[in-house]
């Protein structure tokens, strides 16, 4: 892998489409992903205490979908998921090092293309997992809970997205100075550390499943780079 960060941003950025706009990108994204999470809240009706479980049950269990996405075939070319490997492990980690300030964030918001999920993307995740996985919640505990599950799915697909943006913003950017924001930071830059990239720190949001099995990257560093 390529360790001159500027020089292959030079080579990526010409093939971003030139009506790309990122602030726009991610205002669809919040539109598609918050608009879903609403109706799905709003169709519930007359909830029992259990169905609430859908709740923290689909946030366990996307924060587990999101750690073993990313360790496997996020990083490892994987037969049939070699794209997603090719637009991860080598694009996104390649656009951004963690070696620098100025290599971990954006320059600008063309940037935001190598940050954020794509509608195709977002389309196939929503349809080919969200939609099963709500289905058979739906077949085993009701449709209330496979709406509350549902609409949980999509509001942690949307907080995947605003929390990855901010890790690869700017350090004097407002947003990175919301509370809990340093740590979070601080554990996605040494996950984009070349060396350690492929084995630590893989939860993108809340590192749950880090914890879990054990692949929360210890040793101290400097704090996150302004």
């Amino acid at each position: 892998m390529a360790v001159d960060t500027q020089a292959y941003r030079v080579e990526l950025r010409p093939r971003f489409p030139r009506w790309y706009r990122g602030w726009a990108h991610f205002g669809f994204s919040n539109v598609l992903l918050g608009g879903l999470t609403a109706f799905l809240a709003t169709r519930v009706h007359a909830v029992r205490p259990a169905e609430w479980l859908a709740i923290p049950v689909g946030f366990f269990i996307a924060n587990g979908v999101e750690y073993l996405a990313h360790r496997n075939p996020l990083h490892r070319p994987m037969a049939g998921m070699r794209y997603i490997y090719k637009a991860h492990g080598i694009q996104h980690h390649r656009f951004f090092t963690g070696d620098s300030a100025e290599n971990m964030t954006t320059a600008d918001p063309h940037d935001f293309a190598v940050v954020l999920f794509g509608p195709l993307s977002q389309a196939v995740l929503l349809g080919g997992v969200g939609l099963p996985a709500a289905v058979a919640v739906w077949a085993c505990f009701g449709l209330n809970a496979a709406l509350l599950f549902g609409a949980t799915a999509s509001a942690y697909f949307l907080t995947y997205e605003w929390l990855h943006l901010i890790y690869h913003l700017p350090g004097a950017h407002p947003l990175t100075r919301l509370p809990g924001m340093r740590a979070l930071r601080q554990h996605h830059l040494r996950h984009h550390e070349l060396q350690l990239m492929t084995r630590w720190n893989f939860n993108i949001t809340f590192p749950i499943f880090d914890a879990v099995f054990g692949t929360t990257y210890r040793e101290t560093k400097p704090p996150f780079p302004a």
